[in-house]
């Protein structure tokens, strides 16, 4: 009898297991559906829109000819690494139910979200009609037959589409630089978006020498509107999961900065305020020996597939994931004239300045109002044989025993991504610290990090943000190691010299625009709060930086960087006399940057234009 009542708990627990285990799954066979939906778009309906072309998406149908629940772990209770790889090889193939999002979709968007304004769009159906490199010109303005340092290039841009038709819209992604590779010598400057196809610029000549004229349309306003369509319809292109472990079980599961988390789980676990106060929720684990509170480690999984592209938009994503391609215009004219047209990267030949009798020196960073530093305009300075020259101040070299003496008696906490520990390395060197990790760096580190010199009494540690927080690899994480940049804040005691360097930038890039603006505003109330106790303590926000090509396009690089620094400058109001603001976009477009990580020499312009503006 007892075994008989064994065999039936036994059985029961089977069967629990089972039912925990399915979930639906969405066939990418019924894609085209997908396509012909989306291609019915409307501004005034997208929210039903936006519903109907998703739903194609939630056909219940098995994975590679087999039912999902074959490919989940064996174990009994044990599933967490099972569940881990069988998320990220479901999210490749489109295993994962993600239609269900499209009943949620857009519910959270505002006026003050910068998706909003390219939703108008329809979906590009013809790949010829968005605007194109090859087809666009780019005129001179007012040519001379010689320049001088000092004298200014107007530029000109109009764009085409891909038949050679002129556009009347603005939108667009322009960046304008000048090159002298002879010298490795660059800036970049602003461009104005006149809204009717045509872009203006303004580039200041720095140094004698050849400079060549590079336009790059690095977005066209169709790649914004499928980007910003994207992250609208499934919240996030790149989820992560929660591992769950006790004593008596492991599971892993989806997590989303929004309360609906594709799956089909049953529950879901708020996990907000293990995330600071900001949005966070997992799916709960059925196995009843886990409870919310068993929430251990993170991982990350696969990209979101399938997307909803349309076979255009597509054929614009791969093309703009073409190694290094910076989409370089090269129709130059001298004058508006179309028989000048040329083919090529232009060039200009600059003659020395003409002697002056005194020029007028330029004042230390350390003495510049931090106010001025959110006002900048690009350009903000130049490259020369690889040393970046601000043009608002004069920047000391960056040398061990300048850097020593200004961090003397000093903590600097970097709160942000990996880009800040990159700066903790050349730290590291200035000022003599010992690291201490407790063990070997890898190049993918995430945890904690810790710098001490004890003759100097400087101190320097690196910590990453909250979630949403990519490890870049699907192996366990710590979920300890993360946590929100306000709470970092508020743990810095009322007295003390500390500098705190914010840097919330390239994990944000996967998720709607308010995920963002939610950190960035919470960090700004615990500055206000900081600022208020301590009088030694010293705030810099690090803006965003050229990267056009660390991850696939389709999945948004510094597409909408511009919007990250603008929800910056709109949340810090109010601060600017009290808070350094370093932008390091023209630095790193001038530099043609693509990568995540820019090199060393531009990581160590960064650093020291912020140690310029401290001491």
């Amino acid at each position: 009898m007892k075994r008989l009542g064994a065999c039936a708990v036994l059985g029961l627990l089977l069967c629990h297991l089972i039912l925990s285990l399915s979930f639906r799954q969405t066939s990418t066979r019924s894609y085209t559906g997908l396509l012909s939906s989306i291609m019915k778009w409307g501004f005034h309906s997208r929210e039903s829109i936006v519903s109907r072309a998703l739903r194609p998406l939630a056909a219940n149908v098995t994975w590679h000819g087999k039912p999902l629940l074959n490919n989940f772990s064996s174990h009994f209770w044990f599933t967490q690494n099972g569940d881990l790889k069988l998320l990220s090889e479901a999210m490749i193939s489109g295993g994962l139910n993600i239609s269900a999002l499209a009943d949620y979709s857009l519910t959270s968007l505002s006026p003050e979200d910068f998706e909003v304004q390219h939703l108008s769009d329809p979906p590009l159906t013809d790949h010829l009609t968005a605007a194109n490199e090859t087809m666009s010109r780019v005129f001179l303005l007012g040519p001379q037959q010689e320049y001088s340092v000092g004298d200014v290039l107007h530029i000109k841009v109009d764009v085409y589409d891909g038949r050679g038709r002129s556009l009347s819209r603005g939108g667009d992604q322009i960046r304008i630089w000048g090159v002298d590779p002879t010298q490795q010598a660059s800036l970049a400057t602003e461009v104005i978006d006149l809204r009717n196809g045509s872009y203006l610029a303004s580039l200041p000549l720095f140094w004698p020498g050849e400079i060549y004229i590079k336009v790059g349309l690095t977005y066209n306003r169709e790649v914004l509107r499928s980007i910003s369509f994207i992250k609208t319809a499934v919240r996030t292109t790149k989820f992560m999961a929660a591992g769950f472990f006790s004593d008596f079980g492991n599971a892993a599961t989806l997590c989303s900065t929004y309360a609906f988390v594709p799956g089909g789980y049953e529950e879901l676990c708020d996990l907000t305020d293990h995330n600071g106060g900001l949005p966070w929720y997992c799916g709960k684990p059925r196995n009843p020996a886990l409870s919310c509170n068993h929430w251990t480690h993170v991982a990350d999984i696969q990209f979101v597939q399938p997307l909803p592209l349309t076979h255009a938009e597509k054929i614009w994503m791969q093309w703009l994931d073409v190694s290094k391609n910076l989409r370089v215009v090269d129709n130059f004219q001298l004058a508006h004239e179309p028989s000048n047209i040329q083919r090529g990267v232009p060039s200009v030949k600059v003659k020395p300045p003409p002697p002056v009798s005194k020029v007028k020196p330029k004042p230390l960073c350390v003495h510049r109002n931090l106010r001025d530093t959110w006002l900048d305009m690009s350009p903000r300075g130049f490259w020369l044989r690889q040393v970046w020259t601000p043009l608002a101040c004069t920047m000391p070299a960056l040398v061990a025993t300048r850097v020593a003496s200004c961090l003397t008696d000093t903590t600097v906490l970097l709160l942000g991504d990996s880009n800040l520990r990159l700066a903790l390395a050349i730290l590291k060197d200035l000022t003599s610290c010992e690291l201490d990790t407790g063990g070997e760096v890898k190049p993918k580190w995430h945890r904690p990090m810790r710098c001490v010199n004890a003759n100097t009494k400087t101190e320097i540690r690196w910590r990453t943000h909250a979630h949403p927080f990519h490890t870049g690899q699907q192996d366990w994480g710590d979920r300890r190691d993360q946590k929100a940049v306000h709470e970092y804040i508020d743990e810095v005691p009322n007295e003390g010299t500390f500098f705190i360097v914010v840097h919330l930038y390239l994990h944000f890039t996967t998720e709607l625009l308010s995920v963002y603006r939610a950190h960035i505003r919470a960090t700004r109330a615990a500055v206000d709060r900081l600022l208020l106790r301590n009088p030694l303590a010293k705030v810099i926000i690090r803006a965003p930086h050229a990267a056009s090509q660390f991850w696939p396009t389709v999945y948004s690089t510094d597409s909408f960087a511009w919007a990250l620094t603008k929800i910056i400058k709109e949340e810090f109001i109010g601060l600017y006399d009290n808070v350094l603001f370093i932008q390091p976009w023209d630095m790193t477009v001038a530099a043609e940057n693509v990568d995540s990580h820019p090199p060393d020499y531009i990581n160590r312009a960064i650093l020291n234009l912020m140690l310029s503006h401290l001491c």
